[in-house]
C-alpha cells in the first residue's frame, strides 16, 4: 500500500459518497418529500464534512514540526460528536424532519467506505481497469 493506492482509495470514496448522496437525495425527494430530502442533504453534509476532517486527522499522524496535530486537534476530535449531535437535533426540530432522513445521510460516507471496501475485496491488483 502506497501513498498513491491510498490517494486513489480515496479519491473513489468521495465519488462514491457523492453518487451515494445524490441519489438517496433523490430518493427520499421522491418518497418522503422535499422537507426530508433537505434533512438528508444537511446530514449528508455534515457526515461528508466529518470525513474532510477524518481525512486530515489522518494525514498529520507522523507529522512534526508546524504540520504536527497539536492539543487544539485532541479536544476538536473529541468535541467534534457533541457540535454533530446538537447539529442533528437544531435540524430535526427547525425543519421539523425526519430523524431516519437525518441519520441517512450521516450514513453516506459509511456505504461509500463499505462500497470502496467490497471494491477492494474483489479488486485483483490489476491497475488497467483503474476508475
Amino acid at each position: 500500500m502506497t501513498a498513491e493506492w491510498y490517494a486513489r482509495s480515496l479519491a473513489r470514496m468521495d465519488r462514491a459518497a457523492l453518487i451515494i448522496a445524490a441519489s438517496g437525495l433523490l430518493a427520499v425527494l421522491l418518497f418522503a418529500g422535499w422537507r426530508n430530502a433537505v434533512g438528508f442533504a444537511c446530514g449528508a453534509l455534515i457526515s461528508h464534512f466529518n470525513f474532510g476532517l477524518w481525512k486530515r486527522i489522518t494525514a498529520a499522524v507522523g507529522a512534526t514540526g508546524p504540520d504536527a496535530p497539536g492539543n487544539a486537534s485532541a479536544v476538536m476530535l473529541g468535541m467534534r460528536y457533541l457540535l454533530i449531535g446538537g447539529l442533528v437535533f437544531v435540524i430535526i426540530k427547525v425543519l421539523e424532519v425526519s430523524v431516519l432522513a437525518v441519520m441517512g445521510g450521516l450514513l453516506v460516507t459509511v456505504a461509500a467506505l463499505l462500497v470502496e471496501l467490497v471494491r477492494q475485496l474483489f479488486h485483483n491488483g490489476d491497475t488497467s481497469n483503474e476508475i
